[in-house]
Protein backbone atom coordinates (compact mmCIF):
# COMPACT_ATOMS: atom_id res chain seq x y z
CA UNK A 1 0.00 0.00 0.00
CA UNK A 2 1.32 3.58 -0.94
CA UNK A 3 1.97 6.23 1.33
CA UNK A 4 -1.11 8.17 -0.34
CA UNK A 5 -3.50 5.59 -0.13
CA UNK A 6 -2.34 5.17 3.62
CA UNK A 7 -3.50 8.69 3.98
CA UNK A 8 -6.12 8.28 2.29
CA UNK A 9 -7.50 5.46 4.32
CA UNK A 10 -6.60 7.36 7.83
CA UNK A 11 -8.55 10.62 6.80
CA UNK A 12 -11.46 8.15 6.00
CA UNK A 13 -10.95 6.59 9.47
CA UNK A 14 -10.98 9.78 11.29
CA UNK A 15 -13.99 10.88 9.82
CA UNK A 16 -15.69 7.31 10.16
CA UNK A 17 -14.66 7.57 13.89
CA UNK A 18 -16.15 11.14 13.95
CA UNK A 19 -19.40 10.11 12.55
CA UNK A 20 -19.71 7.46 15.27
CA UNK A 21 -19.00 10.18 18.33
CA UNK A 22 -21.12 12.52 16.19
CA UNK A 23 -23.76 9.73 16.51
CA UNK A 24 -23.55 9.23 19.79
CA UNK A 25 -23.69 12.74 20.75
CA UNK A 26 -26.66 13.03 19.08
CA UNK A 27 -28.54 10.67 21.08
CA UNK A 28 -31.18 9.87 18.07
CA UNK A 29 -31.58 13.44 17.01
CA UNK A 30 -30.55 12.79 13.30
CA UNK A 31 -31.97 15.96 12.57
CA UNK A 32 -29.54 19.53 11.36
CA UNK A 33 -30.04 21.28 14.65
CA UNK A 34 -30.03 18.24 16.40
CA UNK A 35 -26.25 17.17 14.35
CA UNK A 36 -25.13 20.58 15.07
CA UNK A 37 -26.08 20.70 18.30
CA UNK A 38 -24.17 17.16 18.95
CA UNK A 39 -20.93 18.20 16.50
CA UNK A 40 -20.72 21.61 19.47
CA UNK A 41 -21.15 19.22 22.41
CA UNK A 42 -18.58 17.08 20.87
CA UNK A 43 -16.15 19.97 20.59
CA UNK A 44 -17.05 21.14 23.68
CA UNK A 45 -16.13 17.63 25.56
CA UNK A 46 -12.91 17.64 23.80
CA UNK A 47 -12.23 21.06 24.75
CA UNK A 48 -12.60 20.35 28.58
CA UNK A 49 -10.00 17.67 28.14
CA UNK A 50 -7.68 18.80 25.83
CA UNK A 51 -7.03 22.60 26.23
CA UNK A 52 -5.37 21.07 29.60
CA UNK A 53 -3.04 19.31 27.55
CA UNK A 54 -2.97 21.37 24.83
CA UNK A 55 -3.70 24.61 26.13
CA UNK A 56 -6.88 27.39 24.80
CA UNK A 57 -4.69 28.56 21.86
CA UNK A 58 -3.18 25.12 21.15
CA UNK A 59 -6.91 23.60 20.88
CA UNK A 60 -8.10 27.23 19.33
CA UNK A 61 -5.79 26.48 16.57
CA UNK A 62 -6.87 22.75 15.89
CA UNK A 63 -10.07 23.73 15.34
CA UNK A 64 -9.66 26.52 13.35
CA UNK A 65 -7.56 24.70 11.02
CA UNK A 66 -10.41 21.38 10.88
CA UNK A 67 -13.22 23.91 10.11
CA UNK A 68 -10.61 25.76 7.35
CA UNK A 69 -9.82 22.25 5.76
CA UNK A 70 -13.86 21.48 6.42
CA UNK A 71 -14.51 24.55 4.56
CA UNK A 72 -12.08 23.77 1.26
CA UNK A 73 -14.88 20.81 0.42
CA UNK A 74 -17.84 22.16 2.11
CA UNK A 75 -18.15 25.92 1.22
CA UNK A 76 -21.33 26.25 2.95
CA UNK A 77 -19.20 26.52 6.31
CA UNK A 78 -17.07 29.81 5.27
CA UNK A 79 -18.84 31.79 7.37
CA UNK A 80 -18.98 29.88 10.79
CA UNK A 81 -16.29 31.07 13.10
CA UNK A 82 -14.85 29.33 16.09
CA UNK A 83 -13.73 30.93 19.85
CA UNK A 84 -12.29 29.26 22.71
CA UNK A 85 -12.14 31.01 26.18
CA UNK A 86 -11.24 29.69 29.11
CA UNK A 87 -14.74 28.03 30.34
CA UNK A 88 -15.78 26.61 26.79
CA UNK A 89 -15.48 26.39 23.56
CA UNK A 90 -17.77 27.72 20.90
CA UNK A 91 -18.90 27.91 16.72
CA UNK A 92 -20.56 31.09 15.81
CA UNK A 93 -22.31 30.95 12.80
CA UNK A 94 -22.75 27.13 12.73
CA UNK A 95 -26.30 27.03 12.90
CA UNK A 96 -26.96 29.51 10.59
CA UNK A 97 -24.66 27.87 7.98
CA UNK A 98 -26.75 24.64 7.21
CA UNK A 99 -30.07 26.69 7.01
CA UNK A 100 -31.73 25.60 3.29
CA UNK A 101 -29.05 22.71 3.27
CA UNK A 102 -30.24 19.28 2.64
CA UNK A 103 -29.30 16.96 5.82
CA UNK A 104 -26.81 14.72 4.27
CA UNK A 105 -24.94 17.81 3.25
CA UNK A 106 -24.89 19.24 6.73
CA UNK A 107 -23.97 16.12 8.09
CA UNK A 108 -20.87 15.24 5.57
CA UNK A 109 -20.14 18.86 6.49
CA UNK A 110 -19.70 18.76 9.90
CA UNK A 111 -18.35 15.00 10.30
CA UNK A 112 -15.72 16.79 8.24
CA UNK A 113 -14.90 19.32 10.90
CA UNK A 114 -14.30 17.02 13.66
CA UNK A 115 -12.71 14.36 10.93
CA UNK A 116 -10.14 17.09 10.49
CA UNK A 117 -9.58 17.80 13.75
CA UNK A 118 -9.10 14.30 14.61
CA UNK A 119 -6.82 13.76 11.52
CA UNK A 120 -4.59 16.94 12.37
CA UNK A 121 -4.37 15.55 16.41
CA UNK A 122 -3.50 12.05 14.91
CA UNK A 123 -0.77 13.51 13.00
CA UNK A 124 0.75 15.80 15.90
CA UNK A 125 0.63 12.62 18.52
CA UNK A 126 0.30 9.35 16.57
CA UNK A 127 -2.25 6.56 16.70
CA UNK A 128 -1.61 5.62 20.22
CA UNK A 129 -1.98 8.76 22.38
CA UNK A 130 -4.66 9.85 20.36
CA UNK A 131 -5.94 6.47 20.99
CA UNK A 132 -5.93 7.53 24.92
CA UNK A 133 -7.65 10.90 24.55
CA UNK A 134 -10.45 10.02 22.73
CA UNK A 135 -11.09 7.18 25.75
CA UNK A 136 -10.64 10.10 27.62
CA UNK A 137 -13.08 12.14 26.28
CA UNK A 138 -15.65 9.07 25.27
CA UNK A 139 -14.51 6.06 27.75
CA UNK A 140 -18.22 4.99 26.75
CA UNK A 141 -17.83 4.63 23.35
CA UNK A 142 -16.71 1.19 21.39
CA UNK A 143 -14.42 2.57 19.04
CA UNK A 144 -12.63 0.01 16.34
CA UNK A 145 -9.88 1.34 15.20
CA UNK A 146 -8.39 0.36 11.57
CA UNK A 147 -4.20 0.86 11.32
CA UNK A 148 -3.55 2.36 7.86
CA UNK A 149 -3.31 -0.37 5.64
CA UNK A 150 -3.63 -3.03 8.59
CA UNK A 151 -6.09 -4.38 10.77
CA UNK A 152 -8.64 -3.18 13.03
CA UNK A 153 -8.53 -3.53 16.92
CA UNK A 154 -11.21 -2.22 19.66
CA UNK A 155 -9.97 0.47 21.35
Amino acid sequence: MTFENQMQDAAMRERNLAQRLIAQEADGDQSPLGMVAATERAFERLYRHLSVLIGIDGFDVLAKRSLYLATLEYPFLVLVTTESEADRFHFHGLTASIVGRQPAEVDAGIIAILGYFFWLLVTFVGDALFHRLVRGVWSDAIIDWKEPGGEETPA
